[in-house]
């Protein structure tokens, strides 16, 4: 009898603990799957980073009747906003564009090397490149001088790849920012042009 009782205590507790293995399992399992899909959500979800051209200047570097050759030195500020992604920057190019008064025009399109950048940080990019103008706008830029002050626009498009920081998310987006106006101050005395201020591309 009393061998009996021993027994069903035994069982009995048997019973409570595995209940209570079962039950503590089944919570740590459900944590770990909510986490997951918290971290999915995050890793999922991405914004596009933000561009800004910080500074900028350009020299005539050769004018003629009906050619203008401009010398740019560009900084272009890149931020990216997300968390949980890296990003590459491929197929880089710049539409260089002529903002008259009453017109815009492009003037050139340079390429740039790709680059690339980590989570949540922001980088300063400086580009150089050389263009030529062969159109009517040269005229436009030489008798720009008498005013001190001209107007140019980038539109920068991009392949944006975005890396999820634990590698088990990829996606790929084409991107296009534009910059405008870029308004730039003539230098008395010299063929260089600055711009006046700062600009956020959208």
């Amino acid at each position: 009898m009393a061998d009996a009782e021993s027994g069903n205590i035994t069982n009995s507790g048997c019973t409570k603990s595995c209940k209570g293995r079962f039950i503590c399992f089944g919570t740590v399992a459900v944590a770990i799957i909510l986490i997951l899909l918290i971290l999915s959500l995050f890793t999922l979800h991405t914004s596009d980073p933000k561009f800004e051209v910080d500074s900028a200047s350009f020299n005539i570097l050769n004018t003629k009747r009906s050619t203008v050759t401009l010398g740019w030195n560009v900084t272009l500020v890149v931020s990216n906003p997300n968390y949980w992604h890296t990003l590459s920057y491929h197929e880089v190019s710049v539409d260089v564009e002529f903002i008259g008064k009453q017109y815009k025009r492009i003037l050139a399109t340079t390429s740039l090397n790709p680059f690339s950048q980590g989570v949540d940080s922001m980088f300063n990019h400086e580009v150089q490149f050389k263009m030529n103008v062969d159109n009517h706008i040269p005229a436009n830029i030489v008798g720009s001088h008498s005013r001190g002050t001209i107007n140019f626009g980038f539109v920068l498009s991009t392949l944006t790849k975005f890396k999820g920081t634990f590698n088990i998310f990829h996606k790929d987006h084409n991107l296009k920012v534009v910059c405008e106006p870029l308004n730039f101050m003539h230098s008395p005395g010299s063929s260089h042009w600055k711009l006046s201020n700062a600009i956020t591309c959208h």
